[in-house]
């Protein structure tokens, strides 16, 4: 049975279904939700997400008390206290389809009664900031930047299958990138439908004032590494050549694309569309338009953490 319930979190209603059917949301008879193998109590409202498995545990060396260590395909989680608070550090792998089934199980556990198989009385709202790598776009802003996506594009299709009630000004952004978009390229067929997402402008603004070296822009969200990012390696080619090119003369609300990655779209459409705050900070390992690679990946993502981690408690 479905019925319809005021969200007041969002301002809009939702479609509520009476009772889950076990076929929909699979729990393991352990009581944990199936891909991340985890149950309510060992997760935090404080959630850093990442993407490579093993960059969980470089997260967790900043952690006293640890709580809870899960490890499931590539999704591993570890929960304990930094300077205080409660915080989960968990990896997502690459691209939106493993972000799908993060968001998701993320929201079942803090909203779901997993044992009834409904909803929670009370949303509950976590928070969570994506630490990533990205290629970057923009020819004068070097490897080793840091960058917050104040907005993102998907080119991913994830966020096109869900039905919800969407902030204007994204709705505006992915028509103005898709009219701009198709002049650029001069046709109307593209070869992905954009969507356009964002994060909390409120948390952006006091993230700038806390770290104002994190240069703000546009995120640009691949369905992949290699065609979907338009590289070339010789061997077949791609229908959008010189993305790069092309990605860096857009701007919209005062902000440039700066890099291109495989999950910010994912991450801040499902925040969006759950009631969730999710924040997205990559640092540019390799410039796309210098044609650039940073030498020193490991002294870069140690920052990324350690700035993370005082900016997920603040």
């Amino acid at each position: 049975m479905i019925r319809e319930r005021f969200c007041h979190f969002a301002g809009s209603f939702e479609c509520v279904v009476e009772m889950i059917a076990e076929s929909e949301l699979i729990v393991t008879p352990e009581g944990a939700v199936y891909h991340l193998n985890l149950k309510p109590e060992m997760i935090a409202s404080k959630i850093i997400l990442v993407g490579d498995p093993n960059r969980v545990n470089r997260v967790a060396e900043r952690f006293t008390d640890i709580k809870y260590r899960v490890a499931n395909r590539e999704f591993c989680t570890v929960t304990g206290m930094y300077k205080g608070h409660a915080v989960t550090a968990l990896s997502t792998g690459i691209g939106t389809d493993n972000v799908d089934i993060v968001m998701n199980e993320l929201d079942a556990l803090v909203n779901i009664d997993l044992e009834k198989r409904e909803l929670l009385p009370t949303h509950t709202r976590l928070k969570m900031l994506r630490l990533g790598t990205c290629g970057g776009v923009q020819e004068d802003i070097p490897t080793g930047t840091f960058i917050l996506s104040r907005y993102s594009i998907g080119s991913d299709g994830l966020m096109n299958f869900y039905d919800y009630n969407r902030q204007s000004q994204h709705v505006h952004l992915a028509e103005s990138f898709t009219s701009y978009l198709q002049e650029k390229i001069g046709r109307k067929d593209l070869p992905f439908i954009p969507f356009g997402t964002g994060m909390n402008p409120t948390w952006a603004d006091r993230i700038r004032q806390a770290q104002p070296n994190i240069l703000q822009g546009i995120n640009f969200t691949g369905n992949g590494f290699y065609g979907p990012q338009g590289r070339v390696t010789g061997r077949v080619g791609v229908k959008l050549d010189g993305l790069e090119k092309i990605l860096r003369e857009y701007s919209f609300d005062g902000y440039p694309i700066m890099n291109i990655e495989m999950e910010t779209s994912g991450i801040y459409g499902l925040a969006e569309a759950f009631g969730h705050e999710a924040a997205s900070i990559s640092v540019i390992l390799a410039n796309r338009s210098a044609k650039k690679f940073h030498p020193n990946i490991g002294v870069l993502i140690e920052d990324l953490i350690d700035i993370g981690l005082d900016l997920i408690i603040e």
